[in-house]
């Protein structure tokens, strides 16, 4: 059967920010501050909305639970998620409303912040976290954002039942007892945050040592310690570890970069790209936001530099790469175009179907049969041409631009990794015989026949040219 496209459930703390936007022009004459003439407010989603909004700007389908317990400004808030795109779900409370931040800005210059918090009673938490329980079976990551308002609380009983549904589950929590979410998928933290929890590390080669302790401690299964202009440090499921660098240039204003981060990395691990790349996509993702003011979200326009990094042309050993790759292709707004075969002996009729099928798009993927996938399809007397061979072949063509082998008799898996915008089969098929066509069109795309050049096929030749000798 196969699989819808991923869905993420956001728990967590929602904040409404607020930005008062006027003049200064004078000193109040009641007291030395200065007088601000209001000409514009403005509200955006802060908080855990704010990771909500950055993962629907990153076409992830996303539901946000939304206390229902909320009064004061509640309904500015759902029209904001409702623009977003982003889904809601009352979470049931009883005593907690929403946090709102007022920023007041003159001359591009944040010059006050009031704060209305909300008050709420502990044993809410567990009442949330069993409605979470009971919802994990129709998602496949569960984003906690915590910014310690009272949404959330114990979620250990919570992640080993996302562990066992195999719902990934991230967490970017300023509550200094980690504890609370062992077992993890992944938890992102900042530097301030982690010293805080767990001690000042004079330099790097502590920190590290430090982090990797209490990833294992925590049996996280990845830990990211974002380090501000030093960019971010990985720990992953093998407890390696990797510096990423930071990307950014001019730092305007950092409100909303963890969530930007946490947001950007779930996305691109639903994609199917390695943490690493998710990482390195991450932290130019904050580089971006930290240079406007004010809560904003990351786009795929706003990724499009991330294209211009060098592609490996050797597809065999270079696979992971050339899915990460391609993933990064889509950011920059590429349409992706698949097809796959064995590919055994090249023929007119290959190249008329591969140039038409890259006409469909901006980019062309070739998914390969591996030689013992095609000697289970085609016999053990194929295939004539190795994998490598094949591969060769393909990659002088100029309208591939992707070979990705695969060791299974379908490229199913491929398929969901890659999510491309358009599938492309050759022959007599109908749409729905294509395997991955209704996959790729339940999240939009769409499946394409081109029929074959009459008197061309490989077992043609391959039979011609047994006869003849």
């Amino acid at each position: 059967m196969q699989s819808e496209p991923s869905r993420a459930l956001i728990y967590g703390d929602l904040i409404l920010d607020q930005y008062i936007f006027g003049s200064t022009g004078r000193i109040s004459p009641e007291a030395p501050v200065p007088v601000v003439k209001k000409e514009l407010v403005e509200y955006r989603l802060g908080g855990a909305a704010n990771v909500a909004r950055n993962l629907a700007s990153l076409n992830v389908t996303t539901t946000v639970l939304v206390p229902s317990s909320y009064n004061e400004s509640r309904s500015k808030l759902l029209q904001l998620l409702k623009n977003a795109s982003i889904q809601t779900l009352n979470l049931d409370t009883t005593s907690i409303d929403l946090s709102v931040k007022c920023r007041v800005i003159s001359q591009a210059q944040q010059i006050l912040r009031i704060d209305s918090e909300p008050l709420c009673a502990k044993h809410d938490t567990l009442l949330h976290s069993k409605q979470v329980h009971s919802l994990l079976p129709n998602y496949d990551m569960l984003i906690i954002s915590d910014y310690m308002k009272g949404v959330v609380g114990d979620c250990r009983d919570l992640i080993c039942k996302a562990k066992e549904l195999d719902v990934k589950v991230l967490v970017d929590s300023k509550n200094r007892n980690l504890n609370l979410f062992e077992r993890s998928w992944l938890i992102k933290i900042n530097l301030n945050e982690f010293e805080s929890s767990f001690g000042r590390s004079p330099n790097m080669q502590d920190l590290t040592s430090r982090a990797i302790e209490v990833k294992k401690s925590l049996l996280l299964d990845n830990l990211v310690v974002t380090l501000g202009p030093k960019g971010m440090l990985l720990v992953d499921s093998d407890n390696a570890t990797k510096l990423l660098p930071s990307y950014a240039k001019s730092v305007y204003d950092v409100t909303g970069a963890g969530d930007t981060v946490l947001a950007t990395i779930a996305a691109c691990s639903d994609w199917g790209l390695p943490l690493e790349a998710a990482c390195d996509i991450a932290s130019y993702s904050a580089s971006i936001v930290i240079s406007r003011l004010g809560t904003d979200t990351i786009t795929f326009e706003d990724l499009q530099p991330l294209r211009n990094k060098n592609i490996p042309r050797d597809p065999i050993a270079n696979s992971d790469y050339s899915i990460e790759t391609i993933a990064k292709e889509k950011l920059a707004g590429k349409s992706i175009v698949f097809t796959n075969g064995c590919f055994d002996i090249l023929h007119p009729g290959h190249l008329y179907y591969l140039q038409e099928a890259k006409r469909l798009g901006d980019l062309l993927v070739v998914g390969l049969n591996s030689d013992e996938s095609v000697r289970r399809l085609k016999g053990s007397k194929r295939p004539i041409n190795n994998l490598s061979h094949r591969t060769c072949m393909l990659n002088s063509l100029s309208c591939v631009d992707f070979i990705i082998p695969f060791p299974e008799d379908t490229p199913f898996q491929l398929i969901q990794k890659i999510q491309p915008n358009v599938i492309v089969k050759g022959g007599d098929y109908t749409a729905g015989q294509i395997i991955g066509a209704q996959y790729v069109e339940s999240y939009g795309g769409s499946a394409v026949i081109i029929p074959f050049l009459d008197g061309y096929s490989t077992t043609q030749i391959v039979n011609y040219a047994a006869n003849a000798t």
